[in-house]
């Protein structure tokens, strides 16, 4: 009886070893691994096996974008004002060298946080994130250009 249950230990352990190799190189959106329901180092003190440790399995997190709230109704009028003078409104993309609809350039564009959501809301959200750096006030109509 003590044979078969040092084979089945022997068994488990294999598997769990072979289980953890396994999940630590292969990615986890091409292979799930479903962690045994037993404890294995339990099993293992309580045969004559020396009990082996094994490191942790670290999964790579995801990350979800940030939720951009909706901006006042006065903040979005005075954004609503720039976008109309640099685009004739809010088109979304417009292109590489001014990806958004305010006039703000790519690099200013990514060095503040904007990405590709180029919703009213986002725009004006990387539009005040860049207005507060470099400590100015939303720029007038007459005064379009990039920035």
């Amino acid at each position: 009886m003590r044979s078969r249950i040092s084979i089945i230990i022997i068994v488990l352990f294999t598997i769990t070893t072979y289980i953890s190799l396994t999940a630590a190189t292969t990615p986890v959106a091409q292979h799930v691994v479903k962690q045994p329901q037993h404890n294995v180092a339990q099993l293992a003190a309580t045969s004559s096996l020396p009990s082996t440790t094994l490191p942790p399995t670290t999964l790579p997190t995801t990350t979800t974008p940030p939720t951009t709230i909706a901006p006042a109704p006065d903040l979005y009028a005075a954004w609503t004002r720039v976008a109309v003078c640099e685009e004739g409104g809010w088109i979304g993309r417009s292109g590489d060298a001014y990806p958004n609809s305010l006039g703000i350039t790519a690099a200013n564009w990514y060095a503040n946080g904007g990405g590709s959501d180029y919703s009213p809301a986002a725009q004006i959200a990387v539009a005040e994130r860049l207005r507060a750096s470099v400590g100015m006030s939303i720029p007038d109509q007459n005064g379009c250009g990039a920035w």
